[in-house]
Order: C-alpha cells, then structure tokens, then sequence
C-alpha cells in the first residue's frame, strides 16, 4: 500500500472485491482504496453489466475530514485546504491525519463516462465504505423479511440511508462553514477561537439519531423470527436481547455491546429530543484554528443527555455531533451486516 494513505484507517487487499451471484441482482458501488476495488454494477434492461476500476483514494477531488476540515486536490497534486488563511498546502491526504490528527468522513468525485459525481462515506474504524455496505445490503434484508415482512425490509433500508444522508449532509455542512468562516469572518478575529449558535447542524444530527434508533429497533423483527423464544416480537432491539433469545453466542455478544456502547446511549439523545428538550437547547459551536492556520469547527452536543434538562447538561468531555454521528453509523451499518449475514447463512 502506498505510504502517503497509510494511517488513515483503510484496509488494503490485494485482491478485488468479489460478489456472489445473488448480489450481483443488485445495483452495487463499491470504492476501494489502494488495491480494493472499486466494482460497479448497472442493470441494462433485464441484464447486467459489471466494470471493475481500480481507483486510488487520492484521485478523488475533495475530501472531508473531522471538524470540517476540507482539502482540495490542485492539479500539481497537491491538497489545498478549503479553510485555510493563505495558501495552505498538503502534499498528501495522510499529514493532515498525522498533523491535525484528524480522519477523513467523506470523499468527493467523479467516474464514469460521462462523468458521474461520486460520494464516498468512510467508516469510522477499518472496512469498506458505509454506502456500499447499505447497497449490498438490499437484497439478504429483502430475503429475511420475505412475503408479508416486505414493508419491514423497506423501512430497514430507509432508515439506514437516511442515518447516511444526515451523516453526508452534517459533514458537508461542516466543510462549508469552515469555508465561509475563512472568506467572511476569519480576518476580523484575533484570537483562535470563536463560538457562535448555529441551528441547522443539530437538524441533522437529531434526525440521524433518531433514524439511528429506528433502524436498531426495526432489526428485532428478523432476531425475533429467527431466534426468538415465541410470542409476541419485543417492542425494542433493548428488549429483544432480554428476552429469552436465542443467538449464537458470538453474535449475541456482538449485540449487548452494540446496545451498551452505542444504542443505548443514542437512545438516551433520541428520548431526550423526542420528550423534553433538544439537544441544541445550550449547545454551541465554536470556530478553532488549528495547525496551519486551518480553521475547523466542532459542534457540541451534552455529555450527559440523560439529564433531559438544558440547565443540568453538561460539555467536559467535548463531544462533537459529526464524531459521534460517524461513529454511531459505522456501527449501526456493522451490527445490520452482522444480524442479517448471521440469519441468512442459518
């Protein structure tokens, strides 16, 4: 693998991607990073056509980074980024990890002839992109929830990209604001930071956490089918697991620590926006710059969402919605794959 990508989080394979007969009938994107493969499938009438490209990550034209931070490919090669003050440049996408120690979230392009914009969603943790993941989903979700349960299999998949829209659109709106502070503010501020009290990031993270919670609660229907003790189906992917199921031991594990870790946390955003008071109710961004003079910005969100009280949240642990938002996605596309490959190879 090429030195200027590693450390970013991405799995190298010397072999491409394949895909089994049944998944081929669906419509597929798949980029792969550094020798992944990059396999597109297109239904043309009744049949299919595949083509394999290998494409570097780095021949993307921008790609968004934490806290907004995003970098430009100029045509020498280089990165410049969006939101610096001057001329700030990268000679590749890895010193921005190793300097800024940030992650890339999302990745820009085009392919295709003619060309076709091209978004790519990472995962927070090594593994293949999240919005390929979802797509190849489709049709073991569709298997699992046969006949009457096909409604079932359509809010899954609606949720999971819906958790994916918000995920794309907070980070973009990340990126842009970095952008515009650069252009409009930056040269009237003294110090390195600033905060402000925007809205419209919390419209997205508040509807991806709550689409989050649905899709975890929309899996219990295909545990409960499938390793369900009988009886009526538990109202919650909470309850489900307290039920009397009956997993395999290694997903079942799998599951509690997905619902300690991750849903049962975000339930706790989810209840608190739905019953008492957003999130947003004493939250606040703030503009920093950082390394570089690269300004980036981190939209706060409470520690402590339990409280279900603006008066009692709390900030210490500098929780950032985008962080936690790609975060709680990557995990909530891994569990799905995990459930829904557990049931179809039984």
């Amino acid at each position: 693998m090429s030195g200027h990508i590693a450390g970013l989080g991405i799995v190298p394979s010397a072999k491409g991607h394949r895909t089994s007969a049944a998944r081929r009938r669906s419509a597929l994107a798949a980029v792969a990073i550094h020798g992944l493969t990059w396999l597109r499938t297109l239904q043309q009438g009744t049949g299919y056509k595949e083509a394999t490209l290998l494409i570097s990550f780095e021949e993307f034209g921008r790609v968004v980074f934490e806290r907004g931070v995003a970098l430009t490919k100029l045509a020498d090669g280089s990165w410049q980024c969006d939101s610096a003050q001057g001329d700030i440049r990268f000679s590749a996408l890895s010193c921005v990890a190793t300097r800024l120690k940030l992650r890339p979230i999302v990745a820009i392009g085009a392919t295709g002839t003619p060309l076709e914009p091209l978004t790519a969603l990472l995962p927070a943790r090594s593994g293949r992109l999240l919005n390929v993941q979802v797509s190849e989903l489709e049709q073991d979700i569709s298997r699992i929830n046969a006949g009457r349960d096909w409604l079932r299999a359509r809010s899954q998949l609606y949720t999971l990209r819906a958790v994916l829209y918000s995920l794309k659109q907070l980070a973009m709106w990340y990126a842009d604001t970095c952008r515009e502070f650069k252009e409009s503010m930056a040269n009237h501020i003294t110090g390195d930071r600033c905060t402000f009290a925007p809205d419209e990031p919390y419209f997205e993270f508040e509807a991806l956490v709550t689409n989050a919670i649905r899709s975890y609660d929309a899996l219990r229907y295909p545990i409960w089918r499938a390793y369900g003790s009988g009886g009526s189906t538990p109202r919650s992917f909470g309850r489900t697991l307290r039920s009397g199921t009956l997993l395999p031991s290694d997903l079942g594990d799998r599951l509690c620590q997905t619902r300690d870790r991750h849903y049962s946390p975000a339930k706790e955003y989810r209840d608190c926006i739905q019953h008492y008071v957003s999130v947003s109710s004493s939250s606040w961004a703030m503009m920093e710059r950082l390394e570089g003079a690269c300004w980036s910005v981190i939209v706060r969100i409470p520690d402590n969402p339990q409280e279900r009280s603006p008066d009692r949240f709390q900030f210490v642990g500098d929780m950032d919605a985008l962080t936690y938002s790609w975060v709680l996605a990557t995990e909530l596309v891994e569990v799905t794959r995990a459930v829904v490959h557990g049931i179809v190879a039984c």
